[in-house]
């Protein structure tokens, strides 16, 4: 059963869900997702035959995340990539998902990739990124990411190239809005990257880095730093990540011509003890910042001083109906483009 609708600060109602099938979802927070393809582990979406233009201030990965018929005026299908952990996931699963009818059909799988359990659409919708959570790659202790072209007609994937990512276990991937670099959350090692990208989408050098230092309250999940997710804000001037491990969302600086990465003047904002934070949305105006807390099972809701990139805690509501007892993770959170 899902709990019931309540009052989020910054957005006018909080729609958690459990069924995915809404026609409207004002924020999504995804428990889980098992399949029979495996284990689901992210998912974004694009209009085909689009103009290839993002929203205003927002990227294609932040804009066609969630299952939003309004915000795609016009539109009868949208293409889905659904990353996985293998080998009980065959790879990248591609499929045309129908918005009238709530059919499924699939395009394609890219296989020959190892836990391609993140993925990434360039602001342009011509490439495609996805982490590769591994702690080895080419005999180093790191993971990688691998780029994509898209077929703009049929929405089928080509590799492109394959870069370190600086650190084991990357788990997300976020694109600025520029689309000249991407930024890479390494939950393994604890540590964030940027990566550069030409205008044919190929991965570059490391042109970013920062290794997080610490640990929180909970000795199994939180003895030492694990980011979680890393994006830039709205106006592609600050990056934030959450460190589940260390219950904290750190603020760096991000020069966005250089990809280069500099803690804030105020380079962290504590969130609730224990509470794991995984994955952020930013309202469309940048006013508010919501975070998905996994070990907890809650939205955590920040006011966010965009000039400045600083965040004020205020508010913290569960996912989950009042009673429950059972096990659960939360995934994912994901803002309305309507605000």
């Amino acid at each position: 059963a899902c709990p019931p609708m309540e009052t989020l600060a910054g957005f006018g109602e909080l729609s958690l869900h459990c069924r995915a099938m809404e026609k409207r979802i004002t924020i999504c927070c995804v428990v889980g997702l098992i399949m029979s393809f495996g284990v689901v582990t992210g998912i974004v979406m694009a209009t085909p035959e689009g103009n290839g233009e993002p929203e205003r201030g927002r990227s294609m990965s932040e804009s066609t995340n969630t299952l939003n018929v309004e915000a795609e005026a016009g539109a009868d299908s949208v293409i889905m990539y659904i990353g996985t952990y293998t080998p009980k996931g065959e790879g990248i699963y591609v499929y045309s998902f129908d918005l009238k009818s709530g059919e499924f059909t699939k395009i394609e799988t890219v296989t020959g990739l190892q836990n391609p359990s993140f993925v990434a659409l360039h602001p342009t919708g011509r490439f495609l990124y996805t982490v590769n959570e591994v702690r080895d790659f080419e005999g180093q202790k790191s993971g990688a990411v691998t780029g994509f072209s898209v077929d703009q007609s049929s929405g089928k994937l080509k590799q492109l190239n394959q870069k370190s990512s600086g650190g084991m276990g990357p788990c997300f991937v976020s694109v600025a809005h520029d689309g000249k670099h991407i930024l890479v959350a390494n939950y393994g090692s604890g540590s964030v990257a940027v990566l550069s990208l030409d205008e044919d989408g190929l991965l570059g050098k490391m042109t970013g880095f920062a290794q997080h230092e610490g640990s929180s309250i909970d000795p199994r999940r939180q003895a030492s730093p694990h980011a979680h997710s890393i994006q830039p804000d709205p106006a592609n001037r600050f990056a934030l990540a959450a460190d589940l491990g260390l219950d904290k969302i750190l603020v760096y600086k991000y020069d966005a011509a250089s990809g280069s990465l500099t803690p804030n003047q105020v380079p962290w904002v504590e969130s609730v003890p224990g509470s794991g934070p995984r994955h952020i949305a930013f309202r469309p105006d940048g006013r508010y910042l919501y975070v998905a807390d996994e070990l907890t099972s809650a939205v955590s809701v920040f006011r966010y001083e965009r000039s400045v990139g600083t965040l004020q805690p205020s508010q913290t509501v569960s996912m989950l109906p009042v009673g429950f007892e059972d096990g659960n993770s939360a995934a994912e959170c994901l803002g309305h483009p309507s605000g």
